[in-house]
């Protein structure tokens, strides 16, 4: 037995004996419940209302994305992929563009699904019809074939997940690569179902398994129990969590967000379209909690109640509570009586649901275990979810490209969040538990920055004699290519900042063609030195570039085509927290200015959330926003404005320009606040 099958081995052993087969028993409850109700006998003659959704309760499409999330999901997104459903937002059916017959839709529709489940029912298996409604509906399609034909298919539904599961179980790639979503779960049920503990396993179970091996789902979230936490007492006896928002209904009546988020518009929850979006978001969150989830309850801005882990169906509408009736039932895994109190976390009182990141919901469960007390040697970091998010992207454009650049106006933390991509990948821990390594190096390019200091080149250097000499020299890319050669199992990443602002096609030279992924490990001789080099498979560059002198246009175009590129944009989410003396955010003042900036400038010459910070977190005092205002704000918009003085009285407020006298008016930013204060309220609340 290799080590890999080993290895394969304890993993089944392990998950099996922690594994709630009640998870199970439900799940095979559900299914048959599904049968009982759609027989496949009967879905020649099921009628378009009985399908689709949005036009009755308990659908077809209904129960297959809402009601059956223990056999698969395939919950989210739009609900175009039923091919067809009722909007109730536009009062009529929604079919594929070019057509126009709901009824013709519909009986293609039903007898394609006819026709594919015929495919499967013995072998040798068909093919589908490149016509059918089938082959552009892959997760419906997914479900349905397990749904009815549960002893060939997984309940596994994306072709990305499929694929990786085949990749780590260890089936070589030239027997997946190409193939459709159904041939790709056909192959992964028969690899699974070989190896010997898993071959008598039920499919849900080893769904279950799968995931929770090598791609766990769950996710993290901070719900507050009600103002001041006032429902916690029930949501701790009867074993749930619960939101607010109770006109909106129940949430399975709307066939995709978009349905959704219009009708929460409609309610007028909040003063702006922004803020109803901003709390509807929060909301669809909730409802598309999963069992799994992790929920932390919350009290304040420092204090936890309890953190638990979501059951059942995951979302409920409870019309039977006085209020919150939108639910998800939780098991209390850990109930802190009294409170665990936390660093203030600012932005809580805000969001009545927020996603966490599994780090920080894992600090604060090691603070009552002690778990945290095992000294890793290596510096820990905690990483906000939207980071890890941005973080994913990143990654995925480095595996592509081996080279990214991020871009976007001044002060969105280009370079800042380079250096955090680095620390979070040393930060992950690999199946082993050993934590990643990771070389960085860092270069600023600059108008004299050239090739001998980025590849090789002859350097003086003095002679004991007093003569000066010529020696050659790698340059700081060649000394990192050299080291991540002798280390080829260690990413090496080279962050250049301010990629703009060097001669870049002289600066990297030949080494250009290089760049390209596929020729990563490609020799090449250089001119000076006439020693081959090339660039390791290892060797990722990530560069910084401020889009506010629009130099992306001008860039070689055999460079960009070299590169991906990920826009950074003002992240005013970081800065909501209000200044209390102002009743106004560094946020809220930020954005106007950026509207500001957009419809005059363009944009690309916005004002970074990195402007309104210190020491990484939001500016909190009027102090700190003056100074902020006067020194780094004012300057930067009055560049933007080429002297143009009643245009940056418009933008950053008439009270702080002389536009007659082409000044500013300094004595704002030394005399009284409540004088700053008063102009910046003018401006920014009217």
């Amino acid at each position: 037995m290799t080590q890999q099958q080993q290895q394969l081995f304890q993993q089944i052993e392990q998950f099996d004996k922690k594994y709630d087969n009640r998870k199970l028993e439900a799940a095979i409850s559900l299914h048959e419940q599904f049968m009982l109700r759609f027989p496949r006998s009967e879905l020649a003659h099921l009628p378009l209302e009985a399908y689709a959704l949005g036009r009755q309760g308990e659908s077809f499409s209904w129960w297959l994305e809402f009601n059956t999330l223990p056999l698969g999901s395939i919950k989210g997104g739009n609900a175009a992929k039923h091919i067809i459903y009722y909007s109730k937002k536009d009062g009529d059916w929604k079919i594929p563009s070019g057509e126009t017959s709901v009824s013709e839709v519909w009986q293609k529709l039903r007898s394609d699904m006819i026709s594919l489940l015929s495919l499967y029912d013995r072998e040798p298996y068909g093919e589908l019809d490149a016509g059918s409604y089938m082959s552009r509906a892959n997760m419906v399609r997914g479900k349905l074939l397990f749904m009815y034909h549960p002893h060939l298919f997984l309940p596994i539904y994306l072709l990305d997940h499929l694929r990786f599961f085949l990749e780590a179980l260890g089936v070589p790639k030239e027997q997946w690569a190409g193939k459709d979503s159904m041939e790709t779960n056909r192959l992964l049920a028969q690899t699974v179902k070989s190896v010997g503990p898993l071959e008598d396993w039920h499919p849900v179970k080893i769904k279950d398994f799968l995931y929770g091996t090598y791609l766990p789902e769950e996710k993290f979230f901070k719900v507050s129990p009600g103002e001041d936490a006032k429902l916690w007492p029930a949501c701790k006896q009867d074993g749930y969590i619960a939101v607010g928002w109770d006109e909106m209904g129940d949430l399975t009546q709307y066939p995709d967000y978009e349905e959704f988020k219009n009708a929460f518009h409609g309610k007028g929850y909040q003063s702006t379209a922004s803020k109803n979006t901003e709390k509807a978001n929060e909301l669809w969150q909730f409802y598309n909690l999963k069992p799994g989830d992790q929920i932390v309850a919350n009290k304040g801005k420092s204090h936890i109640l309890a953190i638990g882990t979501v059951t059942g169906q995951g979302y409920a509408f409870r019309p039977e509570l006085e209020s919150h009736r939108h639910t998800a039932a939780v098991s209390w895994d850990l109930v802190f009586d009294p409170p665990l109190e936390i660093q203030p976390q600012s932005y809580w009182p805000m969001k009545t649901v927020y996603e966490l990141s599994k780090k920080q919901v894992n600090e604060w469960k090691n603070a009552v275990s002690d778990a945290s007390a095992i000294d890793s040697g290596v510096e820990e970091h905690s990483f906000a979810p939207q980071e890890e998010s941005f973080f994913g992207k990143l990654e995925q454009a480095l595996d592509r490209k081996g080279q990214c650049i991020l871009y976007g106006p001044p002060g969105t933390g280009k370079t800042y969040t380079a250096r955090r991509y680095i620390e979070w990948k040393r930060s992950k821990a690999g199946h082993d538990g050993v934590r990643g390594e990771a070389y960085m190096e860092m270069v600023t390019f600059h108008p004299s920055f050239n090739y001998e200091d980025f590849i090789e080149g002859y350097k003086p250097g003095a002679e004991s004699s007093g003569s000066v000499s010529f020696a050659l020299e790698k340059g700081i890319f060649a000394q990192l290519c050299a080291r991540a050669q002798a280390s080829p199992h260690i990413p090496h990443y080279l962050i250049i900042d301010e990629l703009n602002r060097g001669n870049v096609p002289k600066i990297f030279g030949e080494i250009i063609t290089l760049l390209e992924k596929d020729k990563r490990g490609v020799t090449l001789r250089l001119p000076q030195s006439k020693e081959s080099f090339a660039i390791p498979p290892n060797v990722l560059i990530i560069a910084t570039m401020n889009t506010s002198d629009r130099s992306i246009k001008m860039m070689d175009a055999a460079l960009k085509r070299r590169f991906a590129f990920i826009e950074c944009m003002p992240r005013y989410d970081l800065l909501q927290e209000e200044i209390d003396i102002l009743g106004l955010s560094p946020g809220a003042i930020l954005q106007s200015l950026n509207e500001a900036l957009v419809r005059t400038q363009g944009r690309d010459k916005q004002i970074g959330h990195a402007y309104m910070m210190k020491d990484g977190q939001a500016l909190a005092s009027l102090s700190e926003l003056r100074e902020v205002y006067e020194l780094e704000i004012i300057p930067l918009i009055q560049e933007y404005c080429f002297d143009d003085y009643e245009l940056l009285a418009e933008i950053v407020g008439g009270g702080f320009v002389d536009a007659v006298a082409m000044r500013i008016r300094t004595e704002l930013f030394s005399g009284l606040e409540d004088a700053f204060s008063a102009e910046l309220i003018k401006r920014f609340k009217g």
